[in-house]
C-alpha cells in the first residue's frame, strides 16, 4: 500500500543495544515516558529513523500518521492469518477506504467490522 506500513514485531527479553529517543533527560520524565524496549519506544524509534532517512534524501513532504494500530497475535494460527494479510495487502488498494480512485468495497474492512476490533488500538507516540 503507498499509504501505511504492516510489520510483526517480536519483543524479546534481552535487549540489543539502546537507540534514538530512548533515553529521557529528568527522572520526572523517566518515570512517564515509554518504558525503554516497549512496543511504544521501537515504533516511535523506528518512525523517526525512516523520517530521518526520509529528510536526507530530500522527501520534505514525508510525514507519519499520528498513531499506530497493535494487535497482539495469541497463537499460530493468528499469526498465519496476519501474515496472509499482510502479504495480501497491496493488491487491495483498490478498494482502501482512503483511494481516491477506489472501485469496490474492502471485503476484510466489512469481515472487522462485522467481527469488531476490540484488539486493536491506536497509540499516540509523535
Amino acid at each position: 500500500m503507498p499509504n501505511h506500513v504492516h510489520g510483526i514485531i517480536v519483543i524479546v527479553e534481552k535487549p540489543c543495544r539502546d537507540v534514538q529517543l530512548n533515553i529521557p533527560t529528568e527522572e520526572y520524565f523517566s518515570k512517564i515516558s515509554p518504558k525503554s524496549h516497549s512496543l511504544s519506544v521501537i515504533v516511535r524509534t523506528y518512525k523517526a529513523a525512516v523520517t530521518t532517512i526520509c529528510r536526507q534524501k530530500g522527501y520534505n513532504y514525508f510525514q507519519w500518521q499520528k498513531g499506530y494500530y497493535d494487535h497482539i497475535i495469541r497463537n499460530k494460527k493468528g499469526l498465519q492469518n496476519i501474515q496472509q494479510y499482510i502479504y495480501d495487502n497491496p493488491i487491495r488498494w483498490n478498494v482502501d477506504k482512503e483511494n481516491s480512485d477506489r472501485i469496490g468495497e474492502d471485503e476484510f474492512e466489512k469481515w472487522s467490522k462485522k467481527e469488531g476490533t476490540q484488539n486493536i488500538t491506536t497509540r499516540e507516540i509523535l
